[in-house]
């Protein structure tokens, strides 16, 4: 997860890892973008407004990578627009959630998201 308010990343990986997930934390954009590549995780779950790299400028530069690609990627934001979504979209995520969100409602894309990977595969 690449998100810059610790405290909701720490609360989020807390509620997945007792869901049997593994959860790697991240910042910053810069930081998520590394990350990304040496851990190449089932699913990427990234805010908008990160420090160093925007989360919609960090969804296009991990659409560049081959092997990041087909890694379905949620973004989790304030940002509540219309026009938003639709740039969240372009850059290439595969859900857009808005705060606050339930995180059984999280959970459930998550795992909507890596069934269809693994059958895309």
């Amino acid at each position: 997860m690449i998100e810059d308010e610790k405290g909701l990343a720490g609360m989020v990986k807390e509620f997945l890892s007792g869901e049997s997930f593994e959860v790697e934390l991240a910042y910053d954009g810069e930081e998520g973008f590394n990350k990304a590549k040496a851990f190449l995780p089932d699913v990427i779950i990234m805010d908008v407004n990160l420090p160093k790299i925007n989360g919609f400028e960090l969804c296009e530069d991990l659409r560049d990578l081959p092997e990041i690609k087909k890694i379905p990627i949620i973004m989790l934001t304030a940002r509540i627009s219309h026009a938003e979504e639709q740039v969240g979209f372009a850059s290439g995520a595969d859900l857009y959630m808005t705060k606050p969100y339930d995180l059984q409602e999280l959970l459930q894309n998550i795992k909507n998201l890596i069934g269809q990977a693994a059958v895309a595969n």
